[in-house]
């Protein structure tokens, strides 16, 4: 019980730390990406969605957090940091 409660809390913690990433478009101000999504990226081989949830540790039936990750590797690509192949997302910087 407690092990589904701290899960639980996490993911809603994840959810307010990220929450400026709720729409791709950046509105005014900066927003900060996740470090742990960025070091998982530079590792080098390209990555699938599901590989780089079960990375973070976000429940891929949680929406909102998958909304908040998608929307950051769309950030990501427009800065020319990252592209998604066929085989997932991957770092070209």
């Amino acid at each position: 019980m407690k092990t589904l409660l701290l899960e639980k809390l996490e993911a809603d913690v994840y959810k307010v730390r990220y929450a400026s990433f709720q729409e791709v478009q950046m509105g005014e101000g900066t927003r900060r990406h996740d470090e742990e999504l960025i070091k998982i990226l530079r590792r080098g081989k390209a990555l699938e969605g599901y590989s780089i949830l079960k990375e973070l540790g976000i429940d891929p039936t949680d929406t909102q957090a998958v909304k908040l990750i998608d929307n950051q590797l769309e950030s990501l690509r427009r800065f020319g940091l990252v592209e998604e192949a066929s085989n997932g997302w991957r770092w070209i910087k």
